[in-house]
């Protein structure tokens, strides 16, 4: 029984090889910038931007079609008090350069999710709406604590970039970028750093930051963007923070 699961082991662990060698060479084919032939043709132009396309797929996909930009940072983290602009800005890298969203916070408000919490109250209007399934507490005041009180302080302070880190991994191996627009600890900046990131955070714009430890930032940032309300102003300082090309 041994050496037939010893065999399968080996065989998976070929496929994989033969799968990443082949992958590898179908990026290399592409030329950055060139238009990929029409749908008549049967090529692979899109990849639905969905959670149930796998990640490395996603990015594979974002790449196609292209135009050359790879002195662009692999990552990018967006920090800043509630109504800073952050969302502003990573919608802006995610349509015009391709970045993929993957939230350091997104494996907590899945949860919420699971037990019945909808998009207004963990993404929407109403994170500060006390709710009887909450015990009369916000969808605010349940995210701080899920991500701070259990998942930090119970389950140890890189227990959520851990598992940031295996989707964001998977991205950049296969030649896309991240965003990830909740960035409030020091660890979790040092993380992106160490992949070659950049931390930047809105200013100047946004409610009075609260007073749970999430709140108190993750410590001096790459670049400052100042926000006056402006769209237009702010998207043309993110083009101004993105290096340009040679």
């Amino acid at each position: 029984m041994s050496n037939i699961l010893d065999k399968r082991d080996e065989l998976a662990e070929k496929n994989r090889a033969a799968y990443a060698s082949a992958m590898a060479d179908f990026r290399a084919s592409f030329t950055l910038g060139e238009i990929v032939a029409s749908k008549d043709t049967g090529c692979l132009t899109a990849v639905p931007a969905n959670d149930n396309v796998p990640v490395e797929l996603r990015a594979l996909g974002a790449a196609i079609g292209r135009a050359s930009d790879a002195v662009l940072p692999p990552v990018i983290a967006l920090t800043g008090i509630a109504g800073s602009g952050k969302s502003t800005a990573s919608k802006y890298l995610v349509e015009k350069h391709d970045y993929q969203l993957v939230k350091f916070a997104g494996p907590l408000k899945d949860m919420l999710r699971a037990v019945g919490l909808g998009e207004g109250h963990i993404e929407g209007a109403h994170k500060e709406t006390g709710l009887a399934m909450l015990s009369g507490r916000t969808p605010r005041y349940a995210m701080q604590t899920l991500g701070t009180e259990w998942g930090r302080k119970c389950m140890g302070d890189y227990f959520w970039i851990n598992l940031w880190r295996s989707r964001v991994d998977s991205a950049l191996a296969f030649g896309g970028r991240v965003v990830v627009d909740d960035c409030r600890f020091p660890n979790e900046a040092a993380e992106v750093r160490a992949l070659g990131g950049v931390v930047w955070q809105l200013v100047g714009r946004g409610g009075i930051a609260g007073a749970h430890e999430s709140e108190a930032g993750c410590g001096q940032p790459d670049v400052e963007l100042m926000n006056d309300g402006e769209m237009g102003a702010l998207l043309q300082k993110i083009k101004e923070a993105l290096p340009q090309a040679a």
